[in-house]
Protein backbone atom coordinates (compact mmCIF):
# COMPACT_ATOMS: atom_id res chain seq x y z
CA UNK A 1 0.00 0.00 0.00
CA UNK A 2 1.25 3.25 -1.00
CA UNK A 3 1.71 6.53 1.18
CA UNK A 4 -1.66 8.07 -0.45
CA UNK A 5 -3.38 4.92 0.54
CA UNK A 6 -2.96 4.87 3.76
CA UNK A 7 -3.60 8.77 4.03
CA UNK A 8 -7.01 8.06 2.50
CA UNK A 9 -7.54 4.90 5.10
CA UNK A 10 -6.71 6.65 7.94
CA UNK A 11 -8.63 9.98 6.80
CA UNK A 12 -12.33 8.15 5.25
CA UNK A 13 -15.20 8.79 7.69
CA UNK A 14 -17.32 5.96 7.72
CA UNK A 15 -21.03 6.01 7.85
CA UNK A 16 -23.63 5.60 11.01
CA UNK A 17 -24.00 2.18 12.06
CA UNK A 18 -27.80 1.29 11.96
CA UNK A 19 -29.39 -1.21 13.96
CA UNK A 20 -31.71 -4.16 13.64
CA UNK A 21 -33.68 -6.84 15.58
CA UNK A 22 -32.47 -10.25 13.73
CA UNK A 23 -34.82 -12.72 15.73
CA UNK A 24 -36.40 -12.64 19.31
CA UNK A 25 -37.78 -12.51 21.60
CA UNK A 26 -37.35 -15.46 24.56
CA UNK A 27 -33.89 -16.25 25.16
CA UNK A 28 -32.53 -16.17 21.59
CA UNK A 29 -29.49 -14.30 20.01
CA UNK A 30 -26.67 -16.35 22.31
CA UNK A 31 -23.21 -17.62 21.08
CA UNK A 32 -23.80 -15.82 17.80
CA UNK A 33 -21.09 -16.11 14.66
CA UNK A 34 -21.58 -14.12 11.99
CA UNK A 35 -20.06 -14.15 8.02
CA UNK A 36 -20.36 -11.84 4.43
CA UNK A 37 -20.07 -13.81 1.53
CA UNK A 38 -19.08 -12.28 -1.87
CA UNK A 39 -22.43 -11.12 -2.76
CA UNK A 40 -23.07 -9.31 0.40
CA UNK A 41 -24.85 -11.94 2.21
CA UNK A 42 -25.23 -11.62 5.79
CA UNK A 43 -25.21 -15.38 7.69
CA UNK A 44 -25.49 -15.69 11.18
CA UNK A 45 -25.67 -19.13 13.41
CA UNK A 46 -26.89 -18.03 16.97
CA UNK A 47 -28.67 -20.64 20.41
CA UNK A 48 -32.44 -19.98 21.14
CA UNK A 49 -31.53 -20.63 24.76
CA UNK A 50 -33.31 -21.36 27.90
CA UNK A 51 -36.40 -21.80 25.52
CA UNK A 52 -36.24 -24.00 22.58
CA UNK A 53 -32.53 -25.05 23.53
CA UNK A 54 -31.69 -25.21 19.53
CA UNK A 55 -29.27 -24.05 16.60
CA UNK A 56 -31.19 -21.86 14.01
CA UNK A 57 -29.55 -19.33 11.69
CA UNK A 58 -30.33 -16.25 9.87
CA UNK A 59 -29.21 -14.91 6.61
CA UNK A 60 -30.17 -11.04 4.78
CA UNK A 61 -28.99 -10.86 1.14
CA UNK A 62 -27.23 -7.29 0.58
CA UNK A 63 -30.74 -5.77 -0.53
CA UNK A 64 -33.57 -7.50 1.25
CA UNK A 65 -34.82 -9.15 4.74
CA UNK A 66 -34.09 -11.54 6.92
CA UNK A 67 -35.26 -15.21 6.60
CA UNK A 68 -34.96 -17.47 10.03
CA UNK A 69 -34.87 -21.08 10.11
CA UNK A 70 -34.14 -23.80 12.77
CA UNK A 71 -31.00 -25.61 12.08
CA UNK A 72 -30.88 -28.71 14.68
CA UNK A 73 -33.64 -29.17 17.49
CA UNK A 74 -32.57 -32.16 18.45
CA UNK A 75 -31.90 -32.22 22.16
CA UNK A 76 -29.85 -29.66 23.62
CA UNK A 77 -28.20 -28.16 20.47
CA UNK A 78 -26.59 -24.81 19.55
CA UNK A 79 -23.92 -23.83 21.91
CA UNK A 80 -20.29 -22.06 20.81
CA UNK A 81 -21.63 -21.53 17.10
CA UNK A 82 -19.30 -20.94 14.60
CA UNK A 83 -20.14 -20.13 10.80
CA UNK A 84 -18.26 -19.79 7.57
CA UNK A 85 -19.50 -19.38 4.26
CA UNK A 86 -17.47 -21.38 1.36
CA UNK A 87 -16.94 -19.95 -2.45
CA UNK A 88 -19.55 -21.70 -3.52
CA UNK A 89 -21.91 -20.55 -0.88
CA UNK A 90 -22.44 -23.14 0.89
CA UNK A 91 -22.69 -22.22 5.12
CA UNK A 92 -20.50 -24.39 7.47
CA UNK A 93 -21.58 -24.22 11.25
CA UNK A 94 -19.59 -25.96 14.51
CA UNK A 95 -21.35 -26.14 17.19
CA UNK A 96 -22.02 -27.80 20.98
CA UNK A 97 -24.43 -30.45 21.53
CA UNK A 98 -25.39 -30.11 24.80
CA UNK A 99 -27.15 -33.38 25.40
CA UNK A 100 -24.75 -35.54 24.12
CA UNK A 101 -21.30 -33.13 25.16
CA UNK A 102 -20.38 -33.63 21.49
CA UNK A 103 -19.12 -31.75 18.46
CA UNK A 104 -21.10 -31.61 16.06
CA UNK A 105 -21.24 -30.18 12.34
CA UNK A 106 -24.48 -28.82 10.20
CA UNK A 107 -23.72 -27.98 6.27
CA UNK A 108 -25.73 -26.46 3.60
CA UNK A 109 -25.07 -25.58 0.03
CA UNK A 110 -26.21 -22.77 -1.69
CA UNK A 111 -29.46 -24.33 -3.02
CA UNK A 112 -30.10 -27.41 -0.11
CA UNK A 113 -31.27 -28.29 3.21
CA UNK A 114 -29.36 -28.72 6.33
CA UNK A 115 -26.66 -32.05 6.79
CA UNK A 116 -26.19 -32.49 10.30
CA UNK A 117 -23.09 -34.69 11.78
CA UNK A 118 -21.14 -35.21 14.73
CA UNK A 119 -17.38 -35.12 14.52
CA UNK A 120 -16.68 -35.95 17.79
CA UNK A 121 -18.15 -37.74 20.75
CA UNK A 122 -15.64 -39.35 22.52
CA UNK A 123 -15.73 -37.94 26.49
CA UNK A 124 -16.93 -34.20 26.90
CA UNK A 125 -16.12 -32.17 23.89
CA UNK A 126 -17.31 -29.58 21.62
CA UNK A 127 -16.82 -26.35 23.67
CA UNK A 128 -15.84 -23.45 22.33
CA UNK A 129 -15.43 -24.33 18.34
CA UNK A 130 -14.45 -22.21 15.84
CA UNK A 131 -14.39 -23.10 12.18
CA UNK A 132 -13.01 -21.88 9.14
CA UNK A 133 -13.61 -22.80 5.10
CA UNK A 134 -10.15 -22.88 3.15
CA UNK A 135 -9.37 -22.38 -0.43
CA UNK A 136 -9.91 -25.96 -1.50
CA UNK A 137 -13.46 -26.55 0.42
CA UNK A 138 -11.76 -28.27 3.47
CA UNK A 139 -13.45 -27.91 6.98
CA UNK A 140 -10.97 -27.13 9.76
CA UNK A 141 -12.67 -26.99 13.42
CA UNK A 142 -11.03 -26.14 17.07
CA UNK A 143 -12.92 -26.81 20.10
CA UNK A 144 -12.05 -27.75 23.93
CA UNK A 145 -11.99 -31.35 25.63
CA UNK A 146 -13.33 -31.15 28.73
CA UNK A 147 -12.95 -34.02 29.95
CA UNK A 148 -9.05 -33.74 29.33
CA UNK A 149 -8.66 -29.94 29.72
CA UNK A 150 -6.88 -30.10 26.03
CA UNK A 151 -7.07 -28.34 22.36
CA UNK A 152 -8.25 -30.40 19.86
CA UNK A 153 -8.40 -29.81 16.19
CA UNK A 154 -10.70 -31.73 13.55
CA UNK A 155 -10.23 -31.34 9.66
CA UNK A 156 -12.41 -32.78 7.28
CA UNK A 157 -11.27 -31.94 3.11
CA UNK A 158 -14.30 -31.36 0.88
CA UNK A 159 -14.78 -35.30 -0.26
CA UNK A 160 -13.36 -37.02 2.83
CA UNK A 161 -13.77 -37.77 6.01
CA UNK A 162 -13.09 -36.04 9.67
CA UNK A 163 -9.65 -36.39 11.46
CA UNK A 164 -9.25 -35.41 14.72
CA UNK A 165 -6.44 -34.39 16.65
CA UNK A 166 -5.48 -32.94 20.14
CA UNK A 167 -3.43 -30.03 19.57
CA UNK A 168 -2.06 -29.05 22.72
CA UNK A 169 -2.61 -31.31 26.11
CA UNK A 170 0.12 -29.42 28.58
CA UNK A 171 -1.83 -28.77 31.69
CA UNK A 172 -5.02 -26.93 31.20
CA UNK A 173 -5.46 -25.59 28.07
CA UNK A 174 -8.06 -25.14 24.81
CA UNK A 175 -11.21 -23.22 26.17
CA UNK A 176 -11.79 -19.44 24.40
CA UNK A 177 -10.77 -20.92 20.44
CA UNK A 178 -10.49 -18.99 17.96
CA UNK A 179 -9.53 -20.22 14.28
CA UNK A 180 -8.61 -18.72 11.03
CA UNK A 181 -6.61 -19.61 7.58
CA UNK A 182 -3.80 -17.82 5.90
CA UNK A 183 -3.43 -17.92 1.81
CA UNK A 184 -0.98 -20.23 2.12
CA UNK A 185 -3.74 -22.70 3.93
CA UNK A 186 -1.80 -22.37 7.10
CA UNK A 187 -3.71 -22.33 10.14
CA UNK A 188 -4.18 -20.46 13.29
CA UNK A 189 -5.72 -20.91 16.86
CA UNK A 190 -5.48 -18.52 19.59
CA UNK A 191 -6.76 -19.75 22.61
CA UNK A 192 -6.70 -19.77 26.72
CA UNK A 193 -4.44 -21.56 28.93
CA UNK A 194 -6.56 -21.87 32.23
CA UNK A 195 -3.34 -23.70 34.40
CA UNK A 196 -1.25 -19.94 34.00
CA UNK A 197 -3.83 -17.93 32.90
CA UNK A 198 -1.96 -16.87 29.50
CA UNK A 199 -2.90 -16.42 26.16
CA UNK A 200 -1.50 -19.02 23.59
CA UNK A 201 -1.37 -19.92 20.18
CA UNK A 202 -0.98 -22.46 17.59
CA UNK A 203 -0.21 -22.28 14.12
CA UNK A 204 0.31 -25.55 11.31
CA UNK A 205 1.20 -24.95 8.16
CA UNK A 206 -0.49 -26.84 5.54
CA UNK A 207 2.36 -29.61 4.90
CA UNK A 208 3.54 -29.58 8.74
CA UNK A 209 3.13 -29.96 12.49
CA UNK A 210 2.05 -28.02 15.10
CA UNK A 211 4.16 -25.22 16.58
CA UNK A 212 2.73 -23.87 20.10
CA UNK A 213 3.81 -20.72 21.81
CA UNK A 214 2.52 -17.74 24.71
CA UNK A 215 1.62 -14.73 23.38
CA UNK A 216 0.95 -13.35 26.55
CA UNK A 217 1.60 -13.80 30.02
CA UNK A 218 1.25 -10.54 32.03
CA UNK A 219 -1.64 -11.41 34.54
CA UNK A 220 -4.65 -12.96 34.11
CA UNK A 221 -5.14 -12.89 29.91
CA UNK A 222 -6.10 -14.60 26.87
CA UNK A 223 -9.83 -15.39 27.97
CA UNK A 224 -12.89 -14.55 25.12
CA UNK A 225 -10.07 -14.41 22.24
CA UNK A 226 -10.61 -13.55 18.10
CA UNK A 227 -8.40 -14.47 16.10
CA UNK A 228 -8.19 -12.81 12.02
CA UNK A 229 -5.24 -13.35 9.53
CA UNK A 230 -4.57 -10.09 6.80
CA UNK A 231 -4.08 -10.57 3.15
CA UNK A 232 -0.05 -10.49 4.34
CA UNK A 233 0.10 -13.04 6.44
CA UNK A 234 -0.14 -10.93 9.68
CA UNK A 235 -2.32 -12.57 12.59
CA UNK A 236 -4.36 -10.26 15.04
CA UNK A 237 -5.79 -11.35 18.35
CA UNK A 238 -8.46 -9.67 20.85
CA UNK A 239 -8.67 -11.21 23.91
CA UNK A 240 -9.42 -10.07 27.22
CA UNK A 241 -6.77 -8.91 30.02
CA UNK A 242 -9.03 -9.91 33.80
CA UNK A 243 -6.05 -8.44 35.66
CA UNK A 244 -6.94 -5.22 34.60
CA UNK A 245 -10.47 -5.69 33.41
CA UNK A 246 -9.49 -4.46 29.89
CA UNK A 247 -9.54 -5.37 26.11
CA UNK A 248 -5.74 -6.19 24.86
CA UNK A 249 -4.78 -6.65 21.18
CA UNK A 250 -1.88 -8.79 19.89
CA UNK A 251 -0.47 -8.53 16.33
CA UNK A 252 2.28 -10.71 14.73
CA UNK A 253 3.43 -9.82 11.09
CA UNK A 254 4.26 -13.04 8.96
CA UNK A 255 7.76 -12.80 9.91
CA UNK A 256 8.48 -10.86 13.15
CA UNK A 257 7.11 -10.90 16.47
CA UNK A 258 4.10 -10.42 18.76
CA UNK A 259 3.25 -6.71 19.75
CA UNK A 260 1.13 -6.42 22.71
CA UNK A 261 -0.76 -3.46 23.23
CA UNK A 262 -4.04 -2.84 25.74
CA UNK A 263 -6.69 -1.28 23.21
CA UNK A 264 -9.82 -0.11 26.05
CA UNK A 265 -9.44 0.10 30.03
CA UNK A 266 -12.09 2.40 31.09
CA UNK A 267 -14.51 0.28 32.76
CA UNK A 268 -15.01 -3.84 32.65
CA UNK A 269 -14.30 -4.60 28.98
CA UNK A 270 -13.51 -7.75 26.85
CA UNK A 271 -15.85 -10.20 28.36
CA UNK A 272 -18.60 -12.22 26.70
CA UNK A 273 -16.88 -11.95 23.84
CA UNK A 274 -14.56 -9.89 21.78
CA UNK A 275 -14.35 -10.39 17.64
CA UNK A 276 -11.59 -9.16 15.50
CA UNK A 277 -11.78 -8.63 11.73
CA UNK A 278 -9.20 -6.66 9.48
CA UNK A 279 -10.59 -4.74 6.02
CA UNK A 280 -8.54 -4.48 2.73
CA UNK A 281 -6.59 -1.29 3.43
CA UNK A 282 -4.89 -3.25 6.57
CA UNK A 283 -7.56 -1.55 9.59
CA UNK A 284 -8.49 -2.88 12.27
CA UNK A 285 -11.90 -3.55 13.73
CA UNK A 286 -12.77 -5.26 17.33
CA UNK A 287 -16.41 -5.43 18.63
CA UNK A 288 -16.75 -6.08 22.44
CA UNK A 289 -18.32 -5.87 25.41
CA UNK A 290 -18.88 -3.31 28.38
CA UNK A 291 -19.75 -4.68 31.21
CA UNK A 292 -20.87 -1.46 33.25
CA UNK A 293 -23.49 -0.09 31.16
CA UNK A 294 -24.34 -3.53 29.57
CA UNK A 295 -23.52 -1.86 25.88
CA UNK A 296 -21.97 -3.07 22.81
CA UNK A 297 -18.80 -1.02 21.94
CA UNK A 298 -16.55 -1.01 18.67
CA UNK A 299 -12.86 -0.41 18.39
CA UNK A 300 -10.87 1.02 15.42
CA UNK A 301 -6.96 1.50 14.52
CA UNK A 302 -6.09 2.54 10.55
CA UNK A 303 -2.81 0.89 9.18
CA UNK A 304 -1.22 3.77 10.07
CA UNK A 305 -2.92 5.30 13.70
CA UNK A 306 -3.99 4.63 16.97
CA UNK A 307 -7.40 2.98 18.41
CA UNK A 308 -10.87 4.63 18.80
CA UNK A 309 -13.49 3.21 20.56
CA UNK A 310 -17.33 3.78 20.04
CA UNK A 311 -20.36 2.68 21.87
CA UNK A 312 -22.52 1.13 18.95
CA UNK A 313 -25.78 0.21 20.83
CA UNK A 314 -26.72 1.77 24.44
CA UNK A 315 -30.46 0.24 24.42
CA UNK A 316 -31.91 -2.19 26.55
CA UNK A 317 -28.85 -4.65 27.86
CA UNK A 318 -27.03 -5.10 24.57
CA UNK A 319 -23.52 -6.48 23.46
CA UNK A 320 -23.08 -10.04 25.04
CA UNK A 321 -22.29 -12.52 22.82
CA UNK A 322 -21.00 -10.06 19.53
CA UNK A 323 -19.67 -11.92 16.56
CA UNK A 324 -18.18 -9.06 14.01
CA UNK A 325 -17.25 -9.67 10.30
CA UNK A 326 -15.91 -7.22 7.69
CA UNK A 327 -16.91 -7.37 3.97
CA UNK A 328 -15.37 -6.87 0.60
CA UNK A 329 -16.36 -3.33 0.97
CA UNK A 330 -14.65 -3.02 4.08
CA UNK A 331 -18.36 -2.43 5.60
CA UNK A 332 -18.39 -4.26 8.83
CA UNK A 333 -21.29 -6.26 10.38
CA UNK A 334 -21.73 -7.21 13.84
CA UNK A 335 -24.50 -9.78 15.23
CA UNK A 336 -25.07 -9.85 19.41
CA UNK A 337 -27.54 -10.62 22.09
CA UNK A 338 -30.11 -8.20 23.73
CA UNK A 339 -30.42 -9.73 27.01
CA UNK A 340 -33.41 -7.77 28.73
CA UNK A 341 -35.68 -8.78 25.91
CA UNK A 342 -33.45 -12.35 24.40
CA UNK A 343 -33.02 -11.14 21.32
CA UNK A 344 -31.05 -11.42 18.10
CA UNK A 345 -29.37 -7.89 17.14
CA UNK A 346 -27.91 -7.21 14.21
CA UNK A 347 -25.31 -3.75 13.80
CA UNK A 348 -23.84 -2.38 10.47
CA UNK A 349 -21.30 0.34 9.51
CA UNK A 350 -21.11 1.47 5.99
CA UNK A 351 -17.78 1.61 4.33
CA UNK A 352 -15.89 4.97 4.60
CA UNK A 353 -16.63 7.71 1.94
Amino acid sequence: MDAAAEDASSACTPGDWSIATVDGYGNIGWYTSLAVDDSGKVHVSYYDGYSNYNLKYASKPAAGTWSKSTVDDVGSVGEYSSLAVDGAGGVHISYYDGTNADLKYAYKPEAGGWTLTTVDETDSVGTYTSLAVDGEGGVHISYHDGTNADLKYAYKPEAGSWTLTTVDETDSVGAYTSLAMDGAEGVHISYYDGTHADLKYAYKPEAGSWVLSTVDSSGNVGEFTSLAVDGSGGVHVSYRDSTNNALKYAYRPEAGNWILSTVDSQGDVGRYYTSVGVDGTGGVHISYFYLNDYDLKYAYKPLSGSWSTTTVDSQFEVGMYNSLAVDKFNGVHVSYLCSRNGSLKYAYLPPCQ
